[in-house]
């Protein structure tokens, strides 16, 4: 069995973005990586991880980022704000009412500039 050539594993930059929370730090990504106009933003629950991680890969294949909401209440100052950077055409929420209520589904709606 052959292997392609050896890379340096120390060769390359290293990163790091990070933000005070996670909203902070998925916000923190987005912003370093999308640019305003984006034609779509994932949303998933911050508190539980399998919708966030199910999504990413589709936002990964469609280059769309994935922002962090609570289930109820008030949409976090990080993700409002990457919301209103990238003014996004369409937002897809990860997950059913149980992850994002309506009312914070409602509140995203705001965050749309598309048609």
């Amino acid at each position: 069995m052959t292997h392609g050539p050896a890379t340096d594993p120390t060769s390359g930059t290293v990163t790091r973005l990070a933000g005070a929370s996670r909203f902070g730090t998925a916000a923190a990504i987005s912003a370093a990586t999308f640019l305003p106009g984006a034609d779509v933003a994932y949303i998933a629950n911050a508190y539980n991880f399998p919708d966030a991680l199910a999504g990413a890969a589709a936002a990964g294949t469609i280059k769309g980022p994935v922002l962090l909401v609570g289930a109820t209440g008030a949409i976090n100052a990080s993700t409002a704000a990457e919301l209103t950077r990238l003014q996004p055409a369409n937002i897809i929420v990860l997950g059913g009412t149980g992850a994002v209520s309506d009312a914070v589904l409602q509140t995203l709606a705001g965050y749309i500039t598309g048609p």
